[in-house]
């Protein structure tokens, strides 16, 4: 189980810094760290495709939070998302 926390006041830099210690927690290859959170959103699915894993993503506040860790590919890892808002899903 991974755990990660966003927060109302979260940037594109304080997502894409969350993806990383994510990419670390899942001890993937992070010799290329990426330069933005959809290259960080792209490289947890490869780390999540090659293991069985549970991510909260804790703390959601905006739609985009959201699709920077639209990550589990469904066969052996999820994603649980916390929330206030239902439009942030």
């Amino acid at each position: 189980m991974h755990w990660t926390t966003i927060g109302e006041a979260a940037t594109p830099e304080d997502v894409r810094r969350a993806q990383i210690e994510l990419l670390y927690s899942l001890g993937a290859d992070t010799a290329l760290e990426p330069r933005n959170f959809s290259e960080g959103r792209d490289a947890l699915r490869v780390a999540l495709s090659q293991r069985a894993a549970l991510v909260v993503v804790d703390d959601v506040w905006e739609t985009w939070h959201g699709r920077a860790f639209d990550i589990a590919d469904g066969a052996t890892s999820r994603v649980l998302f916390t929330t206030r808002f239902v439009d942030a899903l």
